[in-house]
């Protein structure tokens, strides 16, 4: 009597576990393989229907188990061609603690070696102005109503390593000038704190000069 009672058991415990397996295997194909994949073509296609540009992309990977996107190589080119925005390496860490937090949790989002080329244009415009363009028209013609700020919460935001070149064409004989090496650090940061609070912000260079 007894044996015939677990075997319904056993079989439904089968069912269960093999459900399970083929949930978590499907899962993860389309973590590994088509998260990075989508975005790939989601941003080549963003960039080339905003911007009439070709986006530059290397290597994607994303692990849907400890919610990791790591980037690399990437680079957003100027009107001209010239490589306007990019870095070598970007890792974005979500947390599962953005469920219970309602919001979205970062442990680490990381930005390694980061570049800039910042231009004025012979007839005064700024090139970094191009990015905007496309959102001018949806722009609301109406302030919004006051509204609380999206929950966001942020273990550690880090820029490793980041250069920064400046040109003035609009000189007879153009400046330029390189910032390097650009790096800072953010730690506990979030939307969600007590009316009042105290922000403090402070910086140094590689020659001793701080601000605070």
């Amino acid at each position: 009597m007894r044996s015939y009672i677990q075997r319904p058991i056993v079989r439904l415990g089968l069912v269960i576990t093999g459900v399970l397996a083929v949930l978590v295997a499907i899962y993860a194909v389309l973590g590994f393989f088509m998260v990075p994949r989508l975005l790939r073509s989601h941003l080549e296609d963003f960039v080339r229907g905003h911007y009439a540009r070709t986006l530059t992309l290397g290597e994607i990977r994303f692990n849907p188990f400890t919610l990791t996107l790591q980037m690399r190589d990437f680079s957003l080119p100027d009107a001209d061609g010239t490589p306007l925005l990019g870095a070598s390496r970007l890792l974005v860490r979500l947390e599962y603690a953005s469920l219970w937090r309602l919001g979205p949790s970062f442990q680490d989002i990381l930005l390694e070696r980061p570049f800039g080329h910042v231009v004025i244009r012979p007839n005064g415009a700024l090139n970094l102005a191009d990015l905007a363009k496309p959102f001018a028209s949806a722009a609301p013609s109406a302030p919004p109503p006051k509204s609380k700020p999206v929950r966001l919460f942020i273990d550690r935001l880090a820029v490793l390593e980041g250069r920064v070149n400046f040109e003035d064409r609009t000189r007879p004989t153009p400046f330029t000038a390189e910032l390097l090496p650009l790096s800072f650090e953010l730690r506990d940061f979030s939307t969600v704190g007590r009316a009042e609070d105290e922000y403090q912000l402070t910086a140094a260079t590689p020659a001793g000069e701080r601000f605070h």
